[in-house]
């Protein structure tokens, strides 16, 4: 537990001071330089920073499927530490998923792709 605190603490702070340290990195995407394409996380490091910095609008339109998996991750933190100390029971997890779940599964990222070979596009 003491691990899942300290990584998420240590990636707010780097989001929190993000703008002091940016201009200091210089990343071309792989595939983007290769394909002339955006791969389906583009724009997820800045998904993250901007939600761990507030700015909610902004990661959703960088990156809509890591934005959220963010926000729920750091609203995660305390429901993680209720389960590890014993407070609350923690989830059962189904050993076969229906459907409807698996093709969410496939469909959600698939639209998220197909979002950013728009966004990135245009």
């Amino acid at each position: 537990m003491g691990l899942v605190v300290a990584v998420a603490g240590a990636a707010i702070v780097a989001a929190r001071t993000y703008g002091l340290w940016r201009d200091q990195l210089y990343f071309v995407c792989p595939a983007w330089a290769i394909f002339g394409i955006p791969c389906p996380t583009c724009g997820a490091t800045r998904a993250v920073v901007a939600a761990m910095q507030g700015e909610f609008t902004l990661a959703l339109s960088w990156n809509p499927l890591a934005a959220v998996v963010a926000m729920v991750a750091v609203l995660a933190i305390p429901a993680a530490f209720a389960v590890v100390t014993g407070l609350v029971k923690g989830p059962q997890i189904p050993t076969q998923l229906g459907a409807p779940v698996r093709v969410a599964l496939v469909l959600v990222p698939v639209m998220n792709w197909v979002y950013l070979l728009g966004y990135f596009r245009g």
